[in-house]
């Protein structure tokens, strides 16, 4: 229920006693202090908001929730992002009181400076405004809830999370801030018909029971990803010739960010068929790995190589795994996490092999029908893209680290990773480390 916002991202601190007893909740949930000193603050808030004093407690905590959700913006978070930060740390209730936080910040701005993305991932977590327009959204759940007791503390652990969240890369601008030219005047590049053909084949690998099939699907799948990227770095440097000055490649088509949350369990293993699938379609992957998220940074066409790629290989991978059934030693102890952490390191692997086999004839093929035509070279024109990423890696994320992706330490599940691999799709020039942040 607030105003038209300008883009200060912190808010000011409003010294009355409202304001502090939420900060204090807030720091004894987020440093796991005294459950009883936690109870009685939210006692006591619980009451004000049935008191008199009913206005300016619903205030603080609207104000120091928002403070922490303007915080978490200006540090790179997204909405659905947060939520799933939220969802995993606290559960689903407190998610719940943060999709009507967003709503309620988000929609206060001018709506030509909020990023679209922002709006489309309140549609993607099912954040809506579902209260009554006569009453605040706070009050709302704590009547659905029956009890502002309960409610209280869900918002004190919500503005714990929010005040304690890590720094990510910042991908679209902040809200309340002014849209740069790339998203504001440049539809995106990526052609819609391409995409849907290409999900239309990794649905068809997925669903298939006969593997030669599989694997005919997600070879075309790549091969049409290599082809869309190769014809976007042409047009790019088309652009470019023809509007010199304009940044590199035309500017507009520069390296762009995506990030990609990953399930537990087998995340090293999963994090290394991303850095596979990246580094067959020109991208750089970066994992942080206190979040379980990785950062590919490429062309807009190869970030949805390699999004949609993962996405459909990580089901396939699944899905061959388990259908290998549990594993135990001569003794009877199992062994089955360690067979599936090599056999999904080894499909990792293989499907890198297989997708730069695909990608490298693709572009083998491109490069000789563009020669015919006349049109110019195209291997200048894919490595100074490539240079471009790489640049931008070392911009975004300036300290890294490389880490082994480990080692196998089941036979058996290594070779069964690399016949699935061999079955279901196409993959990894030889093995490389992923950069840690």
């Amino acid at each position: 229920m607030h105003g038209t916002r300008g883009n200060d991202p912190g808010g000011t601190t409003d010294p009355t006693d409202h304001h502090r007893l939420v900060r204090e909740a807030a720091m004894l949930a987020g440093s796991r202090g005294s459950h009883r000193a936690l109870e009685r603050l939210v006692d006591d808030m619980s009451a004000r908001l049935v008191g008199a004093e009913r206005a300016p407690m619903l205030d603080a905590i609207v104000t120091v929730s928002t403070e922490g959700l303007r915080s978490c913006w200006t540090h790179g978070w997204q909405p659905e992002e947060l939520t799933r930060h939220v969802e995993r740390t606290t559960g689903a209730d407190v998610a719940a009181l943060l999709a009507d936080l967003m709503v309620d910040e988000l929609t206060g701005y001018p709506p030509a400076s909020v990023h679209p993305d922002f709006f489309d991932q309140l549609t993607a977590v099912r954040a809506t405004r579902w209260w009554p327009v006569e009453q605040h959204w706070l009050a709302a759940r704590a009547d659905a809830a029956g009890s502002w007791s309960v409610t209280v503390e869900q918002m004190v652990i919500l503005v714990a999370v929010l005040h304690l969240a890590p720094r990510l890369t910042v991908l679209p601008p902040v809200p309340g801030s002014a849209l740069p030219a790339r998203a504001a005047d440049h539809p995106h590049h990526v052609d819609a018909k391409t995409l849907r053909t290409v999900r239309q084949l990794l649905a068809k690998a997925e669903s298939t029971t006969f593997p030669a099939e599989a694997e005919t699907f997600t070879a075309a799948a790549q091969k049409l990803m290599a082809r869309h990227s190769i014809d976007q770095a042409m047009l790019a440097a088309a652009a470019a010739a023809e509007h010199p000055g304009g940044g590199a490649l035309g500017g507009a088509d520069g390296p762009l960010s995506r990030r990609l949350w990953i399930d537990t369990p087998y995340v090293r293993e999963k994090v290394a068929l991303v850095a596979q699938v990246a580094d067959a379609n020109h991208a750089r992957t970066v994992w942080q790995k206190e979040l379980d998220v990785v950062t590919v940074m490429g062309h807009e066409a190869d970030l949805d190589a390699v999004e949609l790629l993962f996405t459909s290989l990580l089901v396939q991978a699944t899905r061959a795994m388990q259908q290998e059934g549990k594993r135990v030693t001569a003794w009877g102890d199992s062994r089955t996490r360690s067979f599936r952490k090599s056999f999904l390191a080894a499909y990792a692997m293989r499907i890198g092999e297989r997708l730069q086999e695909a990608s490298r004839a693709e572009t083998e093929q491109a490069s000789d029908e563009l020669a015919r035509q006349g049109r110019g070279a195209l291997v200048p024109v894919l490595a100074a893209r490539d240079a471009a990423v790489q640049a931008y890696a070392e911009q975004e994320f300036p300290r890294v680290r490389t880490v082994s992706m480990g080692s196998t330490h089941d036979a058996e599940g290594w070779h069964r990773g690399r016949q699935a691999a061999d079955r279901a799709a196409l993959g990894a020039p030889p093995r490389r480390p992923v950069a840690r942040r």
